[in-house]
C-alpha cells in the first residue's frame, strides 16, 4: 500500500500556497491611495551648526545680534534644540510618484540657566517650496528624495531683560531623503534625514535633521 504524506507536510504546503496567493494579491492592490492633496507634520532630532562672521557672537554670548559678556554655552546649564516640519501641504503630479507643495520648517535653539526666565531662545522659521520624489511606483511607499528652497526668518528671544529682542531675514534651502511606510490606505509615516541651511547676511545655521513625520 502506498504511504501517505505526513499530515504536517500537507499543512505546510497548503500554508505556503495560501501565503504566496496573499502576497500576489497584496501586490496587485495599492497599499496607499492617491490623495488629491496631502498634509504633513514632523519632529526631528537635530544637530545645529552656526557659521559665518557673526557666529563668533553666539559663542561669546552676543547671540550674533546683541551685546553680551559670557559664552551662552558656558553660562547656561542646559541646551535644547528641536526641529521639524510645523506644517506642510503637498499635491501629487500625474505620475503618482512626485509631490510638490509648501512646508514650514522650524528650528528652536534654546539655552537655559537655573530659571526658566533665563532661557535664551533662538527661533528659526523657513517657508519653503518643497518637492518629494518616490522611487517606487507609488507616493507614500519606499525610498524618496526631498528638496526645499525658500525664505528664512530668525528671531532672538533673550533671557536677559536688559537685552532687546531682534530678528533677521534670509534665504533657506534643504536636501535629503528617506523611506516611507504606508500604515493604511490614507495614513503613512516617513523616516528621513534632511540637511537644511539658513543664511542671514553674516550668519548661517546648518541643521542635520533626523525626522519622523506623518503624511495624510
Amino acid at each position: 500500500m502506498q504511504r501517505l504524506l505526513p499530515p504536517w507536510l500537507g499543512i505546510l504546503c497548503l500554508s505556503s500556497v495560501l501565503l504566496i496567493t496573499q502576497n500576489v494579491d497584496a501586490r496587485r492592490r495599492k497599499p496607499s491611495v492617491i490623495e488629491s492633496w496631502y498634509f504633513t507634520m514632523g519632529l526631528a532630532y537635530t544637530l545645529p551648526d552656526y557659521s559665518g562672521d557673526d557666529a563668533r557672537f553666539i559663542e561669546s554670548g552676543d547671540t550674533g545680534l546683541q551685546a553680551g559678556t559670557s559664552s551662552i554655552e558656558d553660562s547656561h546649564d542646559s541646551h535644547i534644540t528641536l526641529s521639524g516640519d510645523v506644517a506642510g501641504v503637498y499635491w501629487p503630479f500625474s505620475n503618482w510618484r512626485t509631490l510638490y507643495g509648501v512646508v514650514v520648517n522650524s528650528t528652536w535653539d534654546a539655552y537655559q540657566g537655573g530659571k526658566v526666565k533665563d532661557m535664551d531662545q533662538l527661533l528659526h522659521l523657513s517657508v519653503l517650496a518643497s518637492g518629494q520624489h518616490f522611487f517606487t511606483s507609488l507616493i507614500g511607499k519606499g525610498p524618496f528624495a526631498r528638496a526645499d528652497a525658500g525664505m528664512a526668518h530668525f528671531i532672538h528671544f533673550p533671557g536677559d531683560k536688559n537685552t532687546e529682542q531682534s530678528s533677521r531675514s534670509g534665504i533657506a534651502y534643504g536636501i535629503g531623503g528617506g523611506w516611507a511606510f504606508p500604515l493604511s490606505k490614507n495614513n503613512r509615516i516617513q523616516l528621513s534625514f534632511l540637511y537644511h541651511n539658513r543664511m542671514y547676511n553674516e550668519l548661517s545655521l546648518s541643521t542635520y535633521q533626523f525626522m519622523l513625520s506623518g503624511l495624510w
